[in-house]
């Protein structure tokens, strides 16, 4: 996956990008784990993936399909999955999730 400027990808941009990203999901992994997280406009996974190393129960959600592929292919885990859909119209029953992130 190529970096285009929309969506961060770790490796491919520059180093203070990259810690400003993930700062964002590590200061996250106290306050969810062991909980059902849902990663609205996941990008291409990599939130999602620091948020299931805390034993979180993680589904990243994007509108593109390229990039939920790509995802689903680097970043895999048992706790971990990701939908094709619209944060419009997601697709899962209310009060499925403990904790919704959005970055």
């Amino acid at each position: 996956m190529d970096f285009t400027g929309e969506r961060f990808i770790p490796n491919e941009s520059d180093e203070e990008l990259e810690i400003e990203h993930t700062q964002r999901y590590n200061m996250l992994n106290q306050l969810v784990e062991n909980k059902s997280v849902l990663d609205a406009v996941c990008g291409e996974g990599y939130g999602s993936f620091l948020l299931s190393n805390s034993e979180a129960k993680v589904i990243g959600i994007d509108i593109d399909s390229e990039t939920i592929n790509h995802a689903k292919k680097r970043y895999m885990k048992d706790n971990l999955d990701y939908f094709v859909t619209s944060i419009d119209h997601i697709p899962f029953p209310d009060h499925s999730f403990d904790i919704i992130v959005s970055f």
